[in-house]
């Protein structure tokens, strides 16, 4: 029974997960802009505070019908998708407009931040209490009963408990991740070097070595901030 299990599984941990999108993306990252300004001192103004609230935000110059503005910028994710989960939570709650567009090459990020979503959240799922250094997750879906943890490198499928028990972390890190209430709204913040700042929205479930597991609306998603240029190096 445990052979045949296995494609089953394998075949559940191919629709739900969604890795490697990032890598598709030929633009070097996406980022949101808050606003475009005229006046420098307003463009600073407004990125002191962002950065107070742990952004990691930004300016720019840019032209635009023979005018010269400052663009004021907020994050950078390796994924369209990232920039526009964080946009939707900054619109009406921190910032009156905020839209993800594509990062500018030297734009001045501390990283990048990269995504992978592990399952859906209509699945009915549950965080296992275990006494493994990763975070194991029940997810069952049309009937079959899967094991999927992130053992810091990415998301992986597990048959058995005693299997799931032997995992441990991939990947050693220092980086300590916090929960952050930010305008009302939830986010996983890198509390360390090269932090304090926020990382992506979320309620966040669990952490391992650098990687933050958050819910958010309609998926769990694993998110981990980059250190700069290693996301284009990567390919």
């Amino acid at each position: 029974m445990k052979g045949r299990a296995r494609p089953a599984l394998l075949a559940l941990l191919a629709v739900i997960t969604c890795g490697g999108g990032a890598a598709a993306q030929a633009v070097p990252g996406w980022t949101v802009q808050v606003v475009a300004l005229r006046d420098f001192r307003e463009a600073q103004a407004a990125v002191t505070e962002l950065r107070v609230l742990e952004f990691d935000a930004y300016s720019e110059f840019a032209m635009s019908d023979g005018q010269q503005y400052v663009r004021v910028r907020a994050a950078c994710f390796t994924s369209r998708e990232g920039a526009e989960a964080l946009a939707a939570v900054m619109r009406g709650r921190i910032t009156a407009e905020a839209e993800a567009v594509e990062l500018s090459p030297r734009a001045p990020v501390s990283g990048c931040v990269e995504e992978e979503v592990g399952f859906l959240n209509s699945y009915d799922w549950e965080l296992m209490s275990q006494p493994s250094s990763v975070p194991s997750f029940r997810v069952v879906l049309s009937g079959i009963v899967a094991r999927l943890v992130h053992d810091g490198r990415g998301w992986r499928v597990l048959q058995g408990d005693g299997e799931a028990q032997a995992v441990g972390a991939d990947v050693a890190s220092d980086a300590r991740i916090v929960q952050r209430q930010v305008g009302g709204a939830a986010f996983a913040a890198l509390d360390s070097l090269p932090g304090p700042v926020l990382l992506c929205p979320g309620t966040l479930l669990a952490t391992v070595a650098d990687v933050a597991i958050v819910e958010r609306h309609d998926a769990i998603v694993a998110c981990r901030l980059l250190a700069p240029g290693s996301w284009e190096a990567a390919r």
